[in-house]
C-alpha cells in the first residue's frame, strides 16, 4: 500500500487502549479514547477493540495546576508499527490541517483539554494493529500569537510566542473487532440449503420416472387385456 494513499478511511470502537502517559518539562499531557461524545466515560481496557466506520472520540488534557496553559492537537497519523510513523501511515490531521474527511473537532469547556474524533479506517482490515501518534502544541492560554490559535498552517513559520512546547504521544494497539460466529452461520446455511438444493435437482427426475412407470404399466396393462381378449374370441370361434 503507497504511503497516504487509502481507498476509504475510517475508524471503529468497542475495546480499549494501553494509554502511553508523556512526562514534558513540569506537567503531563494524557491522551484517551472516550465512549461517547459527551467525553464522560473513558476507554480503558486494551487493546482496544474497534469495528469499521465507527465514531472514534478522543481527548488530550494538560494535567498541571496551571489554569493558563491551552492545547493545540497539531497533527495525527496512524501507523501499524508504534515505532515507526514514516513508512506507513495514514494522516488524520498534519499542521492543522485535517486530511480525513471524518475528522472532526469538538469544543472543550476547557482550555486545558482538546477534543476531536473520527471513523474507523480499512487500515484494520490489513492490519492486526494500528497505533497513533498525536503531536500536541502547549501554548499559553489565550496568547493569540502562539501556534494553539492559528489552527491550520500547511507551511509553518517561527513562532512569536513567550511559551510554547510541543510533545508527542503514542496511544494504543488499536484492532479490528471481528464478527463471532460468522463461519459457524455460514456453516449452518450451508446445512439448511443442502437438502433444499438436492430436492430442487431430483424431484424433476424422480416425477418424470414416476411417470415413466405409470405410462409402462397402463400400456403393459393394455397390451395383456387385448391380449387376452384376442384369446377368448379364438375359443369362441372354436
Amino acid at each position: 500500500m503507497l504511503k497516504n494513499i487509502w481507498v476509504e478511511a475510517m475508524f471503529a470502537t468497542t475495546g480499549g487502549v494501553d494509554l502511553t502517559e508523556i512526562r514534558y518539562s513540569n506537567y503531563h499531557v494524557e491522551l484517551s479514547f472516550y465512549e461517547t461524545s459527551a467525553f464522560i466515560v473513558p476507554v480503558n481496557s486494551t487493546p482496544y477493540y474497534v469495528k469499521l466506520n465507527q465514531d472514534l472520540y478522543l481527548q488530550a488534557e494538560i494535567l498541571h495546576t496551571d489554569s493558563g496553559l491551552t492545547l493545540f492537537v497539531d497533527t495525527c497519523i496512524a501507523s501499524p508499527n508504534a515505532d515507526d510513523f514514516i513508512t506507513l501511515t495514514y494522516d488524520l490531521i498534519r499542521n492543522g490541517c485535517p486530511k480525513d474527511d471524518t475528522y472532526i473537532t469538538y469544543n472543550s469547556p476547557f482550555p486545558q483539554k482538546a477534543r476531536f474524533g473520527f471513523k474507523s479506517f480499512t487500515f484494520l482490515e490489513k492490519h492486526a494493529f494500528v497505533y497513533l501518534q498525536c503531536k500536541m502544541v502547549v501554548c499559553k492560554a489565550f496568547d493569540f500569537s502562539s501556534r494553539c490559535y492559528k489552527q491550520c498552517m500547511e507551511r509553518t513559520k517561527r513562532d512569536t510566542s513567550t511559551y510554547e512546547e510541543k510533545l508527542d504521544i503514542v496511544l494504543g494497539p488499536i484492532e479490528l473487532l471481528k464478527e463471532e460466529g460468522k463461519e459457524d452461520r455460514n456453516l449452518a446455511v450451508v446445512d439448511v440449503q443442502g437438502p433444499y438444493e438436492y430436492n430442487k435437482v431430483y424431484q424433476p427426475i424422480a416425477a418424470s420416472i414416476g411417470v415413466f412407470i405409470v405410462v409402462v404399466v397402463v400400456f403393459g396393462a393394455f397390451q395383456l387385456k387385448k391380449r387376452n381378449k384376442g384369446t377368448i374370441e379364438g375359443a369362441s370361434c372354436l
